[in-house]
């Protein structure tokens, strides 16, 4: 319905946006060209593509009957490219301008709406105390202009792919020092230059002292800024040289972020040569959460190590898996955070040759899957759903021959290659439940909020010998079940919105559907029904004659969802059709 390019150096955005280009008409949109990359293609097919020239319609996507809006994020500018620092001056403004501006075109079609968000960086506090994660509480809490309620406002995201980097450090100093070493996990692709940029956050109460250091493979401390006060409002760029060695570093001091009393710096740190290292140094007391999300002006991932080759001191600590969710998709308490377990250990590919690719096994959670919980002691992620060799559209131009193992089908249409291609992350899992929440809005009519969503997802999920009898930080809740959720949704959507029609209509031994006449329903009137399967498809639909609908012999046994209207009165029930 909706493409808004976001990138795009125009000022034909909507309003009140104004930048980039937005494309509102069916023509505009299916000459749309944009080739920033397959990922965006990928994510939106498995929530509600239509499978279109896959076998039997195979690769469908979760909800593909979904109206779509899309929204190419904006994540560089003149000066910053794509990167965590792009990441978070550019893209972060940019994706709550996509989230308001899907809700507002929902509401202007009188219809709930569910955002996916399979993008993610670490710069932020991780306890959903950052400005974008309450941004996200104002959006989702927001009444729509005409319901004058906050349904149908629901936001999804990846929990995030850090869980093997051990880019999160925890340090709990007890009047001492502590160190780690800060390093960029593509280091070796990058000879002329190392950089990294961390995050740290200080809990409240702390006194704590903090350095950057040049240091060699052997330890050697070559360059360093000396201590200074963690606990400040302040900018220290400086720059250090010796007749070998340069140590540029740039530290932006927060003494107390006003939405949770914590101390803060951002560092970015740079050296003109991958041979040396960067230390970070604190001393005090207190406790110090950092990520380390790599490089600052390109998209790599970082880590923190206790060790260079043998030389492993005392007093360094290594990075873990522990709080590695991503604040766009994971942390804030408005948005429904995915975390990825493995979908399929072997498959033929377009040639019909066989892969596999049995590393972990079916059900298992993926290993790149982010661990909560949030900071504030939130389990995160809230569910888990299959993120790994998920088979969904593929951009055209961006299939190079490495990825021909994980083409599952190839078809064309008016000249074009169409492409079906396997990937993995929790940006695959995300769109999962993104569509799954989408049908039980369609189930529910739009009824259902934030916090009823949210709520049934867990209740419903389910566990196994994988993800273990218990809520975790890693599973989540457990595994979503799409069939309970749905079912769950339907009868929420009546406890909160059914008086009297709690029981509207039944199956008669004819196998007709009867309507009652108890003085709500008045069958002189005109009135439309529609009936919707448990997964919120439209099954048959039409006008009432005489009370009754016969049912067509295409539905099968098991419960559906009425849903009466005569443009006045508005009334639903749940219904086993036998």
């Amino acid at each position: 319905k909706r493409f808004w390019q976001q990138k795009y150096k125009n000022l034909q955005g909507p309003l009140p946006f104004k930048y980039g280009i937005l494309k509102n008409s069916k023509e505009e949109i299916l000459n749309a060209n944009d080739n920033d990359g397959a990922h965006g293609t990928h994510v939106a097919g498995i929530a509600s593509g239509s499978g279109f020239k896959s076998p039997n319609l195979k690769y469908a996507g979760v909800a593909p009957e979904s109206d779509l809006v899309f929204i190419g994020i904006k994540y560089q500018n003149d000066t910053i490219g794509g990167s965590a620092l792009g990441d978070y001056i550019v893209a972060n403004n940019a994706i709550i301008d996509g989230f308001d501006y899907i809700f507002d075109y929902a509401d202007s079609m009188k219809k709930p709406a569910v955002c996916n968000l399979s993008w993610g960086m670490h710069t932020g506090p991780h306890d959903g105390t950052s400005l974008f994660d309450l941004s996200l509480e104002d959006l989702v809490n927001s009444k729509n202009r005409y319901s004058g309620n906050n349904n149908g406002r629901i936001l999804v995201g990846a929990n995030g792919n850090s869980a093997q980097h051990e880019m999160h450090v925890h340090l709990d100093l007890k009047n001492d020092t502590l160190e780690t070493l800060a390093m960029d996990r593509s280091r070796d692709n990058y000879k002329k230059e190392e950089s990294v940029y961390c995050d740290f956050w200080a809990e409240k109460g702390s006194e704590i002292n903090m350095k950057i250091s040049l240091i060699d493979s052997n330890g050697n401390e070559l360059l360093s800024s000396g201590y200074f006060n963690f606990h400040q409002d302040d900018l220290i760029d400086q720059v250090f040289t010796s007749s070998t060695d340069t140590l540029k570093f740039t530290a932006s001091l927060n003494k107390s972020y006003p939405h949770n009393g914590k101390s803060n710096v951002l560092l970015m740190a740079y050296t003109p040569t991958n041979k040396r290292f960067f230390k970070v140094s604190f001393a005090g007391n207190g406790e110090i959460h950092g990520w380390n999300s790599g490089r600052v002006r390109e998209w790599t991932s970082g880590t923190f190590r206790n060790y260079i080759r043998n030389y492993k001191p005392t007093n360094w600590i290594n990075g873990d898996a522990d709080h590695t969710l991503i604040e766009n998709g994971g942390t804030s308490k408005a948005i429904i955070s995915v975390g990825s377990y493995n979908n399929r250990v072997n498959w033929l590919n377009f040639k019909g040759n066989f892969q596999s690719d049995s590393a972990i096994a079916e059900g298992e959670i993926s290993r790149f899957s982010s661990h909560g919980p949030s900071i504030d002691g939130r389990i995160k992620p809230d569910v888990s759903a299959p993120g790994q060799f998920i088979a969904s559209s593929y951009h055209k131009n961006a299939v190079p021959g490495w990825l021909a193992p994980y083409v599952v089908h190839l078809d064309s249409w008016n000249g074009d290659p169409v492409y079906y291609v396997l990937l993995s992350g929790t940006s695959m899992a995300s769109p999962q439940v993104a569509g799954i929440v989408a049908l039980m809005l369609e189930a529910s009519n739009g009824t259902l909020n934030h916090e009823h969503i949210s709520e049934i997802l867990r209740e419903t999920a389910y566990r196994d010998g994988f993800s273990g009898s218990d809520a975790n930080n890693v599973y989540g809740f457990g595994k979503v079940d799409a069939h309970q959720a749905v079912l769950q949704s339907i009868q929420t959507a009546r406890k909160n919105t059914l008086t009297k029609n709690s029981s509207i209509a039944y199956v008669n031994h004819d196998r007709d559907i009867a309507i009652k006449c108890d003085g709500q329903i008045n069958l002189n009137r005109s009135m439309l029904y529609t009936i919707y399967s448990v997964e919120g498809r439209i099954v048959q639909r039409g006008s009432l004659r005489d009370g009754l609908i016969p049912l067509s012999n295409r539905i099968r046994t098991g419960i559906y969802l009425l849903h009466l209207s005569d443009g006045q009165l508005s009334m639903k029930q749940s219904l086993f059709i036998p």
